[in-house]
């Protein structure tokens, strides 16, 4: 956010004082998130925080450009669905940098992974000012940071409709892999190697995928992307489906949570995406 200054003078971020560090990310830009992605991969790993909390933090951080791309392309697109309409255009105004402290101190909050607001800001501060050892002092520039990320998460929270307990698509893949893997023994294929590669190929394939805005953007459940990274472990290891995948898709769907037809859709769309955003940062060629 923008501090107390005169109408001629820059904005100011409150992680850095000089604007340019700290691009505005601009709702046409929400499908391109490679540098906030970075910059929170950096700030997690200095924070020591584990996978689950680091992909939490990125939907968050995705639902909340999403909602001012749906908010400025179609305002009645957000009429009774999950994201709170009240929060306008008017809020787009938190810089890049203090968004993505906020997404990883609210997922800390929900994934109890204690860490000190005071080391998430100096974590943030120091990335951004690129000098070591430069952390903040206890003083006025520290507070008014703090009050920054006080006012940012009461922004998220009202884009997530206060709902900040995520599902995430590694929530769905030990068992999508048991079930298949059970597939496999009815068939009299033994594969207890392989297994566990599979599955860990699945958890890293559903924490890139996490790292992608478009699944958000267009809606597809954390289901149907857990499907698809499991689907593209199994090709990876160069495993076929032991049944046909209409039957995969009904065995993996126990709740029945979607008709079959969507969900065969949102999988298909899933694995498009992933395969494609896997090609673009240079993870598969």
């Amino acid at each position: 956010m923008a501090t107390d200054t005169a109408p001629s003078d820059p904005p100011t971020t409150l992680l850095h004082p000089v604007a340019t560090k700290s691009p505005q990310l601009q709702p046409s830009a929400v499908l391109e998130m490679s540098p906030a992605m970075e910059f929170m991969a950096k700030c997690c790993h200095l924070l020591r925080l584990k996978d689950h909390v680091l992909a939490t933090a990125a939907l968050y951080f995705h639902h909340y450009y999403c909602h001012f791309e749906a908010l400025r392309h179609s305002p009645d697109r957000l009429s009774g669905g999950r994201l709170d309409p009240a929060v306008g255009l008017a809020e787009f105004k938190i810089d890049l940098h203090t968004m993505v402290i906020t997404c990883i101190q609210l997922a800390c909050k929900q994934c109890e992974a204690i860490r000190k607001t005071r080391d998430i800001i100096n974590v943030g501060h120091w990335l951004v000012d690129e000098v070591p050892g430069n952390y903040l002092k206890i003083g006025e520039k520290y507070h008014i940071i703090r009050e920054s990320l006080i006012s940012s998460e009461l922004c998220l929270l009202r884009v997530l409709n206060f709902q900040t307990a995520i599902r995430l698509p590694h929530d769905y893949i030990p068992d999508i892999c048991l079930s298949t893997f059970d597939l496999y023994r009815n068939q009299g294929k033994e594969l207890d190697a392989t297994q566990a590669s599979v599955g860990a190929i699945a958890l890293n394939l559903a924490q890139d995928a996490c790292c992608c805005s478009q699944f958000v953007a267009q809606g597809i459940p954390m289901k149907a992307v857990a499907m698809a990274c499991v689907y593209f472990a199994l090709r990876l290891r160069q495993l076929e489906l032991p049944i046909p995948p209409e039957e995969w898709y009904r065995m993996c769907d126990t709740r029945r949570s979607e008709s079959e037809p969507s969900l065969k859709s949102n999988v298909h769309r899933s694995m498009r995406i992933l395969v494609a955003f896997l090609s673009t940062n240079n993870h598969i060629s």
